[in-house]
Parts: structure tokens; sequence; C-alpha cells
């Protein structure tokens, strides 16, 4: 029985349709300058209400950093680069029913070797297909493009959840617990470097090579890893074991990207 079916069908809505919904979500740009190309007079101005400022202080932003809760979730909002846009490529899971009991269970066992562990919200479930990089808004469309027209021969295809994995982040502040992908390989593979030739274009960083495909369940604040040892990790593999017949095969039938606040969405050929 398959537990995750990305069943959408998103072929029916145009690029246009994104187009036209880019454009009603899009921002405004407002350089200070009015239509005769004057600087407007700052005297005309309202004063903005100190409770309005705090909303986008930097100790706010360093807060959300920081906190262990908003880790996942800050990554859908701009980055502490200004003018930059978090940016990510990604097969989006989607878990509930069976899968959540695999994740609890998987997290409790765990937790007594590890108790910062954390488990990774719903809705941030996916398989990464690129690295995350930050991109500034003028080149987000043009790469939408590339990345759409470099995958319109995919094809859909099973892949299949084998084993425990855990993995640090690059600079080493957090660490997850993942389950690796084994079957499909080749082709999540083949998305991985179709997507690298499209960051290429921008002189964006490829995906690690080689690619190593998970999803990652659960995370906690610094470089964990030696607290994994082989005793924790064969407990966590005998228990995803037991639930592996049920949870395969994962269908991937769209990828997205996944730009600051933006999301676009590329279906694959059935």
């Amino acid at each position: 029985m398959a537990l995750f079916r990305i069943c959408h069908d998103y072929d029916s809505e145009s690029s246009s349709d994104i187009d036209n919904q880019e454009n009603q979500t899009r921002p405004k740009v407002d350089d200070g300058i009015n239509c005769e190309g004057n600087t407007r007079n700052p005297k005309y101005a309202p004063n903005i209400p100190s409770s309005i400022l705090q909303m986008f202080s930097e100790e706010k932003e360093d807060n959300q950093l920081a906190s262990i809760s908003n880790v996942t979730s800050y990554r859908n909002h701009m980055s502490q680069d200004r003018g930059k846009w978090l940016t990510y490529v990604c097969v989006p899971l989607s878990g509930g029913g069976l899968f959540d009991v695999v994740v609890a269970d998987l997290i409790s066992t765990a937790k007594p070797a590890l108790p910062t562990l954390e488990r990774i919200i719903e809705g941030e479930l996916h398989i990464s297909l690129s690295k995350n990089v930050h991109i500034g808004f003028h080149i987000m469309q043009p790469l939408m493009n590339d990345i759409k027209a470099a995958l319109t021969t995919k094809i859909r295809f099973n892949c299949y959840m084998n084993s425990i994995a855990v993995y640090p982040n690059d600079d080493y502040t957090r660490t997850f617990l993942a389950i690796e992908i084994y079957g499909g390989y080749e082709q999540l593979r083949s998305l991985t470097n179709s997507i690298n030739e499209c960051f290429r274009k921008y002189q964006l960083p490829p995906f690690y090579e080689p690619p190593s495909f998970h999803i990652s369940i659960g995370w906690c604040p610094g470089n964990q890893v030696d607290k994994f040892n082989q005793s924790i990790t064969n407990k966590l593999q005998t228990k995803l074991e037991e639930y592996l017949e049920d949870l395969n095969p994962v269908t991937i039938e769209y990828l997205e990207c996944r730009c600051g606040n933006k999301l676009y969405k590329f279906s694959l050929l059935v």
C-alpha cells in the first residue's frame, strides 16, 4: 500500500495562470520617487508606529532564526541577506496516516539518546533536489521559466524509502534524522542534473555530489552526528523496517520550487 501519493493534477494550470497569480501577489516596488522623478517630501510622510517598526527589527529576525521551533518555517520567508530570497527545489511529500505513526515512533525511539531532537512539521516534509540558495527578485521568474523548460520531458516515477540516515547541515549548526531513498535514485538524480544546469546559468551552486536523497523527519541544534551511535541507529532501522512494506512506494508526480514566500509547481509527464 502506498502511503505517499502526490495526486494533484497541475497540468491544467498554464504558465499564464502562474504568471497572473505571480502578478497578483508580487509586492509593489516603491523607490521613493514620484512621477516627476522628484524625491517625496519627507515632511508629509506619516510617522510609523513603533509597534510596526519592531515587527521588522533585526532583533526579531535574529530571534526567529535562533528559535528552534522556527527554523524550518522561517525558510519560507525572505533571507537575512537583504534583497535576496531563500530558494530550493524539492519533491514535496504529503504525510498523514501511517507515516505520522512511523515518524512519531522513530522520534520517540531516538529521544532518549538525543533529548533535543524535534519532529519536522508535516508541511516541511520533502526530498531536496537542490541546495538552499539565495537569489535576487530580478532572476526569480527567469529561473522558474528555465526549470519549467528543463522538466518538460521528465516523467512520473516511484521511489522507495529504505534506511535511516543522519546528516549535518553545511555549517554544522543543525543535525537531521532522515529516511534515505533507495529505489528511484537514478530518476531523482536526472532531475537534480537538470536543475543544476538551470542553477549554473545564474552562478548558483549545484547540489551535493554524489547526491544523497532523503526525507528529513527530525532535527536538533548543533552537530550531534556522534550521538547517533550504532546501537541507536540499529534500533531506528529495525523500527523503520516494520513499516516499509506499507510505506512504499512514494509516487513522484510533480516538483516544487519554494522561493521566499512564493511557491512554483512543475508537473511531470504521465
